[in-house]
């Protein structure tokens, strides 16, 4: 659960993370899916399991309102029929024991794995691995601060499992990314710096859909469709700017289905992509 700004106490005695109030219709997007997820899936799957590398601590403030809302694991706790298993990783352990205290009473007969530690060190992805049931139908919430998801982390979790990405594409980040030639883009599309390529010979107005699209075909080489429908929903601030970017990967087209569904299942609708 990113956004990453800083954190207040609630009453509870444990944090609460503040967000900008955009983060509501990202969140929503998120709640909507997995209901979708949870619903249509119990009959087939009798094992679902929900990823969440940047967790948080559960539960959030909106900035400006100081309304709590959930955060994208209680999100997935609340779904019912719940998914059967959950992973919850942050790389800040107060955050990891605010989530532990919050969803100890919620979803019991779920299986629960909380992890502190940053989700591409190989211990913890060996430990998700591990977690997993072989056979489970998986959907992995990814919200990164800025470019911390490796390629390679992807890969090793997805492999020949059955997972569904809602995925949070930075665009500030990627600009500073570019102007200070850093290396943390090349680990994020996993393509040896190719995408640098890319950058330079794009007109500025199509940079953000050439790296998206490069970033798809990253995807499609770990299994997952193309695209054969509008995928991408943006994310506005209050001056109507593009922040980020939710981009939808699933290896079945009734992922696809769902996924249409619940981004036109918003007051704002999705928008085009604009360069940067």
């Amino acid at each position: 659960m990113c956004d990453r700004c800083k954190s207040k106490p609630n009453s509870d005695g444990y944090p609460l993370l503040e967000l900008g109030p955009w983060a509501k219709n990202k969140l929503h997007y998120l709640r909507y899916y997995s209901s979708l997820f949870t619903n249509g899936m119990k009959s087939r799957w009798p094992e679902t399991v929900y990823l969440d590398l940047f967790a948080g601590p559960g539960l959030c403030t909106v900035r400006g309102t100081g309304e709590t809302i959930q955060g994208s694991p209680m999100i997935a706790l609340s779904q019912m029929p719940p998914f059967t298993h959950y992973v919850f990783v942050d790389s800040d352990e107060s955050h990891i024991n605010s989530l532990n205290a919050r969803s100890q009473s919620i979803n019991a007969a779920s299986e629960k794995l909380i992890l502190p530690g940053n989700c591409n060190n190989s211990e913890i992805i060996n430990k998700i691995v591990n977690f997993i049931p072989p056979n489970a139908l998986c959907l992995a919430f990814i919200d990164p601060f800025t470019w911390d998801i490796d390629f390679k982390t992807l890969r090793a979790l997805t492999g020949s499992r059955r997972v569904d990405i809602i995925l949070v594409f930075q665009i500030g980040g990627i600009k500073r990314a570019i102007e200070s030639n850093t290396t943390s883009l090349d680990q994020f599309f996993g393509d040896d710096g190719k995408w640098r390529k890319l950058v330079a010979n794009a007109l500025p107005n199509q940079r953000t859909r050439s790296l998206l699209d490069h970033y798809r075909h990253q995807l499609s080489s770990l299994g997952y469709l193309g695209q054969q429908y509008p995928t991408e929903v943006s994310v506005v601030n209050t001056k109507n700017v593009p922040l980020y970017y939710m981009v939808f990967a699933t290896k079945h087209p009734r992922g696809q289905d769902f996924w249409q569904k619940a981004i036109h299942h918003s007051a704002t609708g999705t928008r085009t992509l604009p360069g940067f």
